[in-house]
């Protein structure tokens, strides 16, 4: 999980320094990726994150680094915890 949470951070630092490559979504580059086309291999080797059009995940150094479900139901609970203390 620390693994993720660098990659994560990395991701929005790139973004940060790299403003002229937004994508059509959002702060990363959007491209489909190599699940949804495999012609798309090649972007396993890019050193910047792609935001897949197609499936909506973000991949950064060929890593799937997406918030998952049970990241987001996690955060909620806290914040309800957090709300009722």
């Amino acid at each position: 999980m620390k693994k993720l949470q660098k990659l994560r951070e990395e991701a929005i630092e790139w973004a940060k320094n790299n403003p002229d490559r937004r994508g059509i979504f959002g702060p990363f580059i959007s491209r489909s990726c190599w699940v949804c086309n495999p012609a798309h291999e090649h972007l396993k080797n890019v050193d910047y994150p792609i935001d897949c059009f197609d499936c909506g995940h973000i991949y950064y150094k060929s890593i799937d680094i997406s918030i998952t479900k049970q990241e987001e139901r996690l955060e909620k609970l806290e914040k309800i915890n957090s709300l009722q203390k």
